[in-house]
C-alpha cells in the first residue's frame, strides 16, 4: 500500500485469492524450488536433469523470482557436478 501512496494510486497490487479462497502460492510452490537450490531436488541422471530444468522453466516462466532461482540452482548444480 506504500507503493500506491507514492504513485498517487496509479498502480495497485493484486492480492492472491487463489482457488476456492486458498492462496495459490504457499509452501507447496516454494519447497521444491528451495530443494533445487540446496541441490537436493535434481534427478540423478544428467539427461533427466536437463529435461527437468526445461520443464521447470516452462512452468515458472511467468514468475521472475521463481524462474531466476531455478536457473541459478541449475547452473550451480552444473558447476558442482564439474568440480567433483
Amino acid at each position: 500500500m506504500v507503493a500506491e501512496s507514492y504513485t498517487g494510486s496509479k498502480i495497485s497490487l493484486k492480492e492472491d485469492h487463489g482457488i476456492d479462497g486458498k492462496m495459490s502460492i504457499n509452501s507447496d510452490t516454494w519447497e521444491p524450488i528451495e530443494k533445487l537450490h540446496k541441490g537436493e531436488g535434481w534427478p540423478r541422471s544428467e539427461a533427466y536433469v536437463q529435461k527437468r530444468y526445461e520443464e521447470l522453466k516452462n512452468t515458472h516462466q511467468s514468475w521472475p523470482d521463481r524462474f531466476v532461482l531455478i536457473v541459478f540452482s541449475f547452473l550451480t548444480s552444473c558447476i558442482h557436478s564439474f568440480s567433483l
